[in-house]
């Protein structure tokens, strides 16, 4: 039962002491992209709820260097979508939320090719995608590895996952669910390199009902002049074996790949 009486002192919370500037700013843009308003359209919503006039360029100001004022917070709280009015930021676990990310995950959005191996015994199999990051939120990321057309080794059907994390210090933590056969689902953790053009790391899924699954699990970053105008429904990626390989030997030190590199030859 909570003791209405006892008074905290936050001084004592050592670890990872919450920056409250920081997420004051953290909510007013995840408010901001959730309504998808303009700075200064949000000025317009907000000017009659705090009784004064707000600008498109101290929404901008609070966005970026300022603090913006207690009775803007309160009067975000009114016009956000629910799932943002009780913190200002979605996150896939609150016990991971308090460890703050190292850089901006926007660094993470656009086009990543990866390559996993699953299946049992030595030889696993080998599978290949395209994976795209979008931003949802300060942290919140969506992901979805199709299109193109994701290849399974030895499967007529690939893997088509469709993926939620956020970014935990330097670790992209999250699930994933496969969408075209839902018996399939699981956590992965990735350790974004220096430079953030290549991860590396493990997935874990379902491998029955007392079985769990795990294996490695390596993106590159896809560079966005090639992709710029590409179809890629129209796109078939080389057979997953080479494509694999190729992708396991890529280093940080490597220029990011391009569509001719993982496209399959006519």
């Amino acid at each position: 039962m909570t003791e209405m009486g006892r008074v905290v002192n936050l001084r004592t919370r050592s670890g990872h002491p919450p920056d409250f500037a920081t997420l004051a700013r953290r909510r007013l843009i995840a408010a901001r992209r959730a309504l998808d308003v303009s700075a200064a359209e949000f000025a317009t919503m907000l000017t009659p709820l705090v009784g004064w006039p707000v600008s498109g360029e101290a929404v901008d100001a609070w966005e970026t260097d300022s603090v913006p004022p207690g009775d803007v917070i309160v009067a975000v709280g009114t016009v956000t979508p629910a799932e943002l009015s009780d913190g200002g930021d979605r996150y896939i676990g609150g016990v991971l939320s308090s460890i703050p990310p190292s850089f901006e995950a926007e660094a993470l959005c656009g086009f990543w090719v990866t390559s996993f191996r699953f299946g049992p015994g030595p030889t696993r199999k080998a599978h290949v995608d395209i994976a795209k990051i979008s931003l949802e939120s300060d942290r919140l990321m969506k992901i979805s590895n199709h299109p193109p057309t994701p290849r399974s080794e030895g499967r007529a059907s690939p893997f088509r996952n469709e993926l939620e994390a956020q970014l935990v210090n330097r670790h992209l933590v999250g699930h994933w669910k496969n969408s075209n056969d839902t018996r399939y689902f699981g956590m992965f953790q990735l350790a974004v390199l220096p430079g953030e053009t290549v991860m590396a790391g493990y997935y874990s899924g379902f491998g029955s009902d007392i079985e769990v699954s795990t294996g490695p699990w390596k993106w590159v970053r896809l560079g966005e002049d090639s992709i710029a105008e590409a179809d890629l429904s129209q796109i078939r990626l080389r057979d997953p074996g080479s494509l694999g390989a190729l992708l396991e030997d890529h280093t940080q030190y490597d220029a990011p790949l391009t569509l001719a590199d993982i496209e399959e030859e006519p």
